[in-house]
């Protein structure tokens, strides 16, 4: 018996299988709308720090410091997800987030440590 025709037959049942995988593949993923959000940065002489060590602490009781070190009562409608406080003397800063998190929120703290509170 020549066994070409099953490779062949073979060959065909995976190109079917492999081009329906790809299809699969093409899911458009969209980013959350906070990560589209896009800022003006101050100009150097505006910021409370020009330059900082950051300190980054991943937290399980993040909700509880953050309420703590903000004065923002853990409320149905205000839950701290992430925090930054700093010395602008030592030129330090230190980070709070979850374990798990949106890398907007980091990016959004380390902004606070070089323009400190800048929410209205």
């Amino acid at each position: 018996m020549n066994p070409a025709p099953h490779r062949w037959r073979l060959a065909l049942l995976l190109s079917s299988l492999l081009s329906g995988l790809a299809g699969c593949n093409t899911l458009i993923v969209v980013p959350p709308s906070t990560d589209l959000a896009y800022f003006e940065p101050l100009p150097l002489n505006q910021r409370i720090m020009d330059s900082a060590k950051i300190n980054w602490q991943p937290r399980e009781d993040v909700h509880t410091l953050c309420s703590r070190i903000t004065g923002i009562p853990i409320t149905t409608y205000s839950l701290p997800m992430a925090c930054a406080y700093w010395n602008v003397v030592r030129k330090e800063c230190t980070v709070i987030t979850g374990r798990e998190y949106g890398v907007n929120y980091l990016g959004h703290e380390v902004r606070h440590c070089f323009e400190g509170n800048f929410h209205p």
